[in-house]
């Protein structure tokens, strides 16, 4: 068995996507296109795998990471953007294998320039890190199991009131319809950066978006709408798909069109396509534990709480800068 740290661009397509295949804890952010969309779009940041090989070469084992530089500190993540990383493995029992791939991330900790070790592990393969000082912090997601019929979905999970307002934007004539050019991304993005505006936060740059669309779409991993009320956009989603699961990625609105239910409409046409599709799992995606609203709406569509940890590391370096970066950071936006 071989372990090596290697760039992206230096690992056989044919050989991830195998190892993806046969992985059952892989997920669309383990994929090769989700990181050339990360190396398109940050082209300053490096992108590499923690790679274990068997002595046929054949791929057995993967951890994607992200390097970050920032105040002269190099931060490693596995992975950003609210998605997921962690290790991916042919066989899960195999605790020598995570163990000697772990060692490679935490030698990234050894350098004095390191700043933060990071893995967001959905699939919970990662836990042996607490005994090497990491601290975990759990979080979850919402997942709602589709096996059945739509029929069964709609009438079984939903709760009467998502129903009524997936009729309302049906009798409104909200119409979805698939992103299918440039002009369609930036009319996305432009409900997108709204979205943000309104949550109080910053957009991700337009070249990300432009990145999936580019690298996502031809390779059956996107599926991309848009909500229209009367020829116009007013709201969007963007849902990955890989093996059985959709997981739901950004949702953009403009609010002054809320009470047309074009969020609903879009989230139930969704299912309703990976219902007839073969798809097991809908994931709503993360939510903060002080989101109340925001978790009712997802548990309305009969959707549980899956649980799953972030496992962070920081060097004291980190821990002494950047509460100094935090305070200059308010004292600017008191000058603003």
């Amino acid at each position: 068995m071989k372990v090596s740290i290697k760039s992206t661009n230096d690992i056989e397509t044919g050989k991830w996507n195998e190892l993806l295949t046969s992985a059952p804890n892989a997920t669309v952010f383990h994929t090769k296109e989700w990181t050339d969309i990360i190396t398109k779009t940050y082209p300053d940041r490096k992108m590499f795998c923690i790679v274990a090989q068997d002595d046929e070469e054949r791929i057995v084992g993967m951890m994607p990471l992200v390097e970050l530089v920032k105040y002269g500190l190099h931060h490693y993540i596995s992975l950003p953007f609210g998605t997921y990383g962690g290790l991916v493995t042919i066989n899960n029992e195999n605790d020598n294998l995570k163990e000697e791939m772990l060692s490679h991330f935490l030698n990234l900790g050894k350098d004095w320039k390191y700043g933060l070790l990071q893995v967001v592990d959905f699939s919970q393969q990662c836990k042996m890190l607490k005994k090497y000082g990491f601290q975990s912090r759990q979080c979850f997601a919402h997942i709602l199991n589709l096996s059945g019929s739509f029929e069964f979905v709609w009438k079984n999970k939903f709760t009467r009131n998502i129903r009524k307002m997936v009729h309302q934007a049906q009798r409104k004539a909200v119409r979805i319809e698939e992103v299918r050019s440039l002009d369609d991304v930036k009319a996305y993005y432009e409900i997108a950066v709204h979205t943000f505006k309104r949550r109080g936060s910053t957009a991700y740059p337009f070249e990300i978006y432009e990145n999936v669309f580019k690298y996502m779409r031809n390779h059956g991993l996107l599926k991309w709408h848009l909500a229209k009320y009367n020829d116009s956009p007013i709201a969007g989603t963007i849902h990955f798909v890989f093996k059985d699961a959709i997981f739901s990625w950004l949702n953009a609105s403009y609010q002054h069109f809320w009470h047309l239910r074009p969020n609903n409409l879009l989230v139930s046409s969704m299912i309703e396509w990976g219902c007839k599709n073969g798809m097991q799992t809908y994931n709503f995606g993360a939510s903060p534990p002080s989101a109340t609203e925001l978790i009712r709406f997802k548990e309305s569509w009969g959707a549980y709480k899956k649980y799953y940890d972030i496992y962070e590391k920081k060097s004291l370096i980190f821990k002494l800068l950047y509460p100094i970066k935090m305070g200059l950071d308010k004292f600017k936006t008191g000058f603003k």
